[in-house]
């Protein structure tokens, strides 16, 4: 026995702890997402694609009518004779080559376009044009139905050919003469027989004395025609027989000075059913005077009283 044991003291017990017991977890599941989200997502995002196609069908038939009425002021500008034929199922003619002339140094852009019953009437302001203000293309089935100038508002149309009216016409004045560098002629004096200018011819024949001088004054009478062709006027061309000397063959002599003045006018651009040969007057007192031809302007008798006030 020890020496503890001998005294009597008794030993403290040493316990060790229990170890504690290890249990398995069990997984625990993700949780599950709402599909609401992706039914409101898509809802969204289909309510507004229809929406866009409901805005794209209400706007094509005016997007559509727009670029058709710009293509065709294009083609009309440039004479454009193959873009005319696709854009309305005619080609240029008379009229739409006139316009042509008009819109050489104009701008022009869409003012309104509105729906009729039974297509598109697109409007265009037309700056930079001496005649033209306005035009008017009406589209029907996509294609041009009516084009109209100076007459704004076209609200119908009633047939599918293309329509040409003439421009609209007004009395001719001093002032649109003054504007195309014609200064010698004033309101009071405008009538039925307005001198214009004189060409002169060598003796005995057809040519001019002075081509150059010639060539001025038939500019100046195309120019004007070219800015005013609106205007109601036209022009009137005489020749003169030498009173001392009046023979048949002097007649036929002015008569073919005055016609060549018209050919060359009318090639000019000027329209031949605005230049009128008169008979040739047999007052002159000297040969000289007999040579010329006299270009006279000729505004009918109903502008008269109106040219004052325009």
């Amino acid at each position: 026995m020890d020496e503890n044991n001998q005294l009597g003291v008794q030993q403290p017990v040493v316990t060790t702890p229990p170890v504690p017991q290890q249990y398995a977890t069990a997984a625990v599941p993700p949780p599950q997402k709402s599909k609401t989200w992706l039914w409101v997502t898509l809802g969204i995002v289909g309510g507004l694609l229809l929406l866009l196609g409901a805005l794209f069908v209400i706007a094509y038939p005016s997007l559509q009518a727009r670029a058709v009425a710009t293509a065709y002021m294009d083609a009309v500008k440039t004479n454009d004779e193959t873009e005319l034929k696709r854009l309305s199922g005619d080609g240029a003619s008379a009229f739409t080559t006139s316009v042509s002339e008009k819109l050489k140094d104009a701008t022009y852009d869409i003012s309104t376009a509105k729906p009729n019953d039974k297509g598109y009437v697109v409007n265009f302001d037309v700056k930079g044009s001496s005649s033209i203000r306005t035009t008017t293309v009406v589209i029907l089935k996509g294609k041009v139905d009516t084009f109209l100038v100076n007459a704004q508002g076209a609200s119908k149309t009633e047939n599918t050919e293309l329509s040409t009216p003439a421009p609209t016409s007004s009395c001719l004045t001093a002032s649109d003469l003054k504007s195309n560098g014609i200064t010698y002629i004033e309101d009071e004096s405008l009538g039925e027989k307005t001198f214009f200018g004189d060409l002169f011819f060598n003796a005995d024949s057809t040519n001019y004395r002075s081509d150059s001088i010639a060539a001025q004054e038939l500019g100046k009478a195309a120019n004007l025609y070219k800015n005013t062709s609106d205007k109601d006027y036209g022009f009137s061309v005489q020749g003169s027989v030498y009173q001392a000397a009046s023979t048949s063959g002097g007649v036929q002599l002015a008569k073919e000075r005055s016609q060549k003045v018209k050919d060359q006018l009318v090639s000019l651009g000027v329209s031949a059913d605005k230049v009128t040969v008169l008979e040739p007057t047999n007052g002159a007192y000297d040969a000289e005077a007999a040579r010329n031809i006299t270009l006279f302007l000729t505004v009918p008798s109903t502008c008269k009283s109106d040219t004052s006030a325009m």
